[in-house]
């Protein structure tokens, strides 16, 4: 994938050289972030910690194995926060894992429009 947010030499470490893998895992957490994101904004309003820490733990994980830093950064702080109980960080993380969930999300769906308009 053409991604700003994809670190392409961790992926190809984190996958032992196989850049078709990386993209597949890559594609696999573009199509699964919607509905990560609707889990995850459900657990903060009402504010369910234990069900926000579970979120924030399974988009971290994923965004890990395919090297999108942002979110998975955005998401361990989450995590952290839900599991203290810390209100107000916690939402302060919400906030900042939805605009870079967004961010990759748009990313990936101006290129999909770039791509149809070029061919």
């Amino acid at each position: 994938p053409v991604s700003k947010m994809f670190d392409r030499k961790l992926a190809l470490r984190l996958t032992g050289g196989n850049m078709e893998l990386a993209n597949e895992l890559f594609q696999m957490l573009v199509n699964d972030l919607p509905n990560m994101k609707r889990v995850l904004n459900q657990a903060s309003n009402p504010l369910d910690n234990k069900r926000l820490e579970n979120a924030a733990h399974k988009i971290q994980g994923a965004a890990s194995y395919c090297a999108v830093n942002a979110i998975k950064e955005s998401a361990a702080l989450l995590e952290k926060a839900a599991h203290q109980g810390l209100e107000r960080e916690i939402l302060l993380h919400v906030a900042q894992l939805n605009r870079d969930i967004d961010a990759l999300l748009k990313e990936q769906q101006e290129l999909k429009q770039s791509a149809v308009i070029a061919h």
